[in-house]
């Protein structure tokens, strides 16, 4: 008489088991099933009467069977004691072995400095469980995964999935960080003004594609541009490299472009109503660009006998009092304020002829 078999199941590491269910994973370590016969004195024997490609570890005539499953798929595993050579008593086991996700990531380039994003491409049939970044000694739960690189070297990413079933997969990669191109350049002339507004940029930075920024809005792609400011004041230009490793860098430089006042009074002037010379100012070039204007003329008791706020209205020589002025020596200032604020003080002397 064959007594009760007791059936017993170890697990390389722990995973869920129901009734006569056991779960496990595509390429397991070995799997040590374990069953107490009835009778030590009885034969065993194990077997697998759903077979898909299981490998067995060792004798099948023990009470207990190493087993490692290399497919995925249902298997069913059949433990027998004999009584006698034709006679026995069986019990089973169903066991599911579930397919692994595949752990798989990509990346931008890696550049020190930049934020590379590293995109999450595994394939997960079950369903995700859990994500695990992990960078030196740094761990980030997170499906897609954003690091930014301050040092040079060699790092090593690893991402490490779970599915919903319970099993894993890790992928690692080493990724060597790259240096970014230097980036620098200078212009000329170094002092440009309203008279002398084209500026000439030299890159002196390695090797790539350069773009260049004016005040944010004007683009420039010439590795070594040109351009003509039509405005004082400063003026930011920023040029953003490229190289051939898809490293960026970048550098910011402020340009002052000056106002340069040029103004002519001649030292005679004639108002004698024959159209020629009749009236008397100044001569400002670019005028437009100035925000305030003054002129005065003065006799020689330091009268003012003129003033002008506005370049177009020029004296006629007469006096304050509407009367013509005396043939004389009169001398005269003149006040400017430019679109910078700059202001430029200038006095001098004109001979009134008549």
């Amino acid at each position: 008489m064959i007594k009760r078999i007791v059936f017993i199941v170890l697990f390389a590491f722990s995973l869920p088991t129901f009734g006569q269910q056991a779960y496990f994973c595509e390429g397991d370590s070995i799997i040590v099933f374990k069953a107490a016969p009835g009778d030590s004195e009885n034969l065993v024997e194990w077997d697998f009467i759903l077979d898909n490609g299981a490998e067995i570890v060792g004798l099948i005539n023990e009470d207990s069977l190493k087993v490692k499953f290399t497919n995925p798929g249902d298997y069913i595993l059949q433990f027998r004691e004999y009584g006698s050579p034709t006679c026995y008593t069986a019990v089973e086991k169903e066991i599911k072995v579930f397919e692994n996700p595949t752990a798989h990531f990509t990346s931008d380039e890696v550049c020190i400095d930049d934020t590379v994003n590293f995109i999450n491409t595994s394939s997960i049939p079950a369903g995700l469980q859990n994500s695990v970044w992990r960078i030196g000694n740094q761990t980030f739960d997170a499906f897609n995964f954003d690091y930014k690189f301050y040092e040079l070297g060699d790092y090593l990413i690893e991402l490490s999935i779970t599915d919903n079933n319970g099993c894993s997969d890790r992928q690692s990669l080493t990724y060597s960080l790259l240096e970014p191109p230097r980036v620098d350049f200078y212009f000329s002339p170094e002092h440009p003004t309203t008279l002398d507004p084209e500026v000439s940029f030299v890159n002196i930075s390695a090797s790539g594609n350069g773009v260049w920024t004016i005040d944010g809005d004007t683009l420039l792609t010439d590795w070594q541009p040109s351009f003509t400011f039509d405005t004082a004041g400063w003026h930011t230009v920023d040029l953003v490299v490229v190289d051939e490793q898809g490293c960026i860098d970048s550098i910011s430089k402020n340009v002052l472009v000056e106002s340069e006042i040029i103004f002519f009074l001649p030292n005679t002037f004639s108002p004698d109503g024959d159209g020629l010379n009749d009236t008397y100012g100044a001569k400002i070039f670019n005028i437009e660009r100035y925000q305030s204007f003054q002129f005065e003329v003065y006799n020689r008791w330091g009268e003012i006998i003129f003033y002008s706020n506005n370049p177009e209205y020029e004296w006629d020589g007469k006096t304050s009092k509407g009367t013509d002025a005396i043939m004389d020596k009169y001398s005269w200032s003149l006040k400017l304020t430019d679109e910078l604020g700059k202001e430029v003080r200038s006095f001098g002397t004109v001979n009134l002829l008549r």
